[in-house]
């Protein structure tokens, strides 16, 4: 099944391969669209660790339902597809930033980190954050496995 998630992920590498080959004027606002299609996908997993929604496989492997809120959050960063996930939500963000400047260096900046944010989210993409939950996998942990227990430390949260 593909998710919302994915579908943001997917249009967000899209949009970062045609911000290089759009007219020059278009640019501003094909970057923008790429980082608000990351922050859209980033805002939804976020959601989807604070309502314990194991529909999603990286949630499911990341989290217990039963969790208290601050550990549910903290699945978010607690394996790979989730940090790169935070880190392209931090790089577009920081893009959204810099183009709020006007300025060759920060047109320069900003094709930068579009670049490095469309590439992470095809490694997101790829890596299978949105991926969905199969009904097997979830009468295996019907409340999530969880976080590693090395990870279960209040310097997670």
């Amino acid at each position: 099944m593909i998710t919302p998630g994915a579908v943001l992920l997917l249009l967000a590498a899209v949009l970062a391969g045609s911000a290089f080959v759009v007219p020059t004027r278009l640019r501003l606002h094909v970057a923008r669209a790429h980082a608000a299609a990351v922050l859209v996908a980033f805002a939804l997993m976020l959601i989807s660790f604070i309502v314990g929604d194991l529909s999603l496989h990286y949630v499911w492997d990341h989290t217990r339902t039963d969790y208290p809120i601050a550990y549910r959050v903290a699945g978010l960063w607690g394996g790979e597809e989730g940090t790169l996930l935070l880190w392209n939500a931090a790089a577009s963000l920081f893009l959204v930033l810099t183009l709020r400047r006007d300025g060759l260096v920060h047109r320069r900046a900003g094709m930068f980190l579009v670049a490095i944010s469309g590439a992470l989210s095809l490694v997101n993409l790829l890596a299978g954050a949105f991926d969905a939950t199969d009904a097997t996998t979830l009468t295996l942990a019907p409340n999530g496995r969880g976080l590693a227990d090395v990870l279960l430390t209040p310097m997670m949260v």
